[in-house]
């Protein structure tokens, strides 16, 4: 059956306007798997080094089942199969949006161009369509299949046309089992070095990290106000003000290395390198910590000039 071109019009509106809606949707889909992946797999670390200390304590067993009697086990448990259910629910939501929406919609715009394609075609074969007055409606139609043909090409639909299959819900039950073994077969060795790991990430982090580096400053300038001050204590031949300068001199410099300390084993981890390696966050933190250990180099030099000041001198 025929259709006119404000029904070609109608449908190519309404496939623009499921198309932003799909890529909406996909999108916190997608992104809502990445977390829920990302806390089950935090949350195993929890779980496993909870039965470290268990069998720390001498408890034993090779199963989950061994260690439910544990509050705190239960407890993880418990979380660790809500997380399972809902990203399960999550992908499946993804699966019947890839099969009902995102397939229809690669279908549907191949159907418009090719349904305007074959009425353009049948009415210009019409000896009659100048009698009809057809012949403007054609001219209509060619703009739209113009539109129609360059929409393939758009970021959004080639967005959407791009998607690959989602992830099945029965992954989610996959992932559980796989870390579930993982952490149940992990030595107390193993526990203590991801808990070192874990640790030293959480030191990386943004804020963290910037708030080394503001205190780190401030015992920077509290050093050199400290070595300033003994210096006119000095010539003074004030020595109570030049003890005091170097006593609160020497916290300050303590204060420093304290923080810069941890970050320096830290940056030298083998197991902090390989994961820095392959984060987007390497150039940041390099920036971060090198600063930090650039300002305990140039606190030594002003800690031994103020040391070596003396009445002496």
């Amino acid at each position: 059956m025929a259709k006119t071109l404000k029904e070609f019009q109608t449908e190519f509106a309404q496939i623009k306007k499921d198309t932003h809606a799909v890529v909406e949707d996909y999108d916190e889909i997608e992104n809502n798997i990445g977390a829920i992946l990302e806390q089950m797999t935090e949350a195993f670390k929890v779980l496993g080094a909870r039965i470290g200390e268990l069998r720390a304590q001498g408890q034993t067993g090779n199963d989950l089942a061994g260690y439910m009697a544990d509050r705190e086990v239960a407890s993880y448990a418990q979380e660790l199969q809500r997380r399972r259910d809902t990203g399960k629910k999550t992908a499946a939501a993804g699966v019947a949006l890839y099969t009902t929406k995102i397939k229809g919609l690669r279908k549907r715009l191949r159907t418009l161009r090719e349904a305007i394609e074959g009425e353009i075609s049948a009415r210009e074969k019409k000896n009659s369509s100048k009698m009809l007055g057809l012949n403007q409606s054609v001219k209509e139609m060619k703009p739209l299949l113009d539109d129609v043909k360059a929409y393939f090409r758009n970021d959004e639909f080639l967005q959407v046309a791009n998607y690959p299959e989602p992830i099945p819900a029965k992954q989610f039950d996959n992932v559980y089992e796989d870390l579930l073994t993982e952490q149940l077969n992990k030595t107390a060795k193993q526990v203590k070095k991801d808990e070192k790991l874990e640790a030293a990430k959480q030191r990386l982090n943004d804020k963290v990290l910037g708030n080394a580096e503001r205190k780190a400053a401030g015992f920077v300038l509290a050093l050199r106000k400290q070595n300033k001050l003994a210096g006119t204590a000095q010539k003074l031949k004030d020595i109570n003000g030049l003890t005091r300068a170097k006593t609160i001199g020497g916290q300050a410099y303590q204060g420093l290395v304290a923080v810069v300390e941890p970050y320096e084993k830290i940056m030298a981890s083998k197991s902090i390198k390989a994961m820095l390696a392959h984060s987007p966050d390497e150039p940041r933190i390099a920036a971060s910590t090198k600063k930090l250990f650039d300002y305990k180099d140039r606190a030594k030099d002003d800690l031994d000039e103020l040391n070596a000041r003396s009445l002496a001198q």
